[in-house]
C-alpha cells in the first residue's frame, strides 16, 4: 500500500513539473511585443539576403549557393507578411502558419551554412535573423495538448 502510494506521489509531481515546465516554455501574447520584433525581422533578413553573393562559398558544390539564395529569397516576403500581417492587428492564430512557415526556412538556411565554410557576413547575418526568430518562438509555441492535422 505504501508504494501504491509513493507511486501515485511521484507521478503526480511528474505530471506537475511538466505542466509547469510548459507553462513557462510559451508566453503570454504581446501584439505589441511579437509586431515590433517581425518588423525589425525585415531589415535583417533583407541584408542576409543581399549578403550572398556567387562565389561565396568558395569550391563547395554550386547548388548549395542557389538553395541558399532561393531560400533568402523565399524568406524575405514572408518576414513582410508577418510584419503586415501583425501590423494589421492579426493575432497568434492567424499569424502562426506565416511563422511556422518563416521559422522552418529560416532554421533551413542556418544548417545549410553550419554544413559549408560561408564567410562571416553571411553566417552572421543569418544568425541575425534565427536570433529574431528564436526571440518571436516563445510567443508561437504550441501547447502539448493542441493537435496537427
Amino acid at each position: 500500500m505504501r508504494v501504491v502510494l509513493h507511486l501515485v506521489t511521484f507521478v503526480l509531481c511528474i505530471g506537475l513539473f511538466a505542466a509547469s515546465a510548459q507553462a513557462a516554455e510559451q508566453a503570454e501574447w504581446d501584439q505589441a511585443k511579437v509586431t515590433s520584433i517581425a518588423k525589425r525581422l525585415i531589415p535583417t533578413v533583407n541584408t542576409a539576403y543581399e549578403s550572398i553573393l556567387p562565389g561565396q562559398l568558395g569550391d563547395a558544390n554550386p547548388n548549395n549557393f542557389y538553395r541558399l539564395r532561393e531560400i533568402g529569397r523565399r524568406i524575405r516576403p514572408e518576414a513582410r507578411r508577418l510584419a503586415d500581417l501583425l501590423g494589421k492587428g492579426e493575432g497568434h492564430d492567424a499569424t502562426w502558419p506565416v511563422y511556422e512557415q518563416l521559422a522552418m526556412q529560416i532554421r533551413d538556411a542556418q544548417e545549410l551554412v553550419n554544413q559549408l565554410f560561408v564567410p562571416e557576413p553571411v553566417s552572421g547575418n543569418l544568425k541575425a535573423c534565427k536570433v529574431l526568430i528564436d526571440e518571436l518562438t516563445p510567443f508561437y509555441k504550441k501547447p502539448d495538448k493542441a493537435k496537427d492535422w
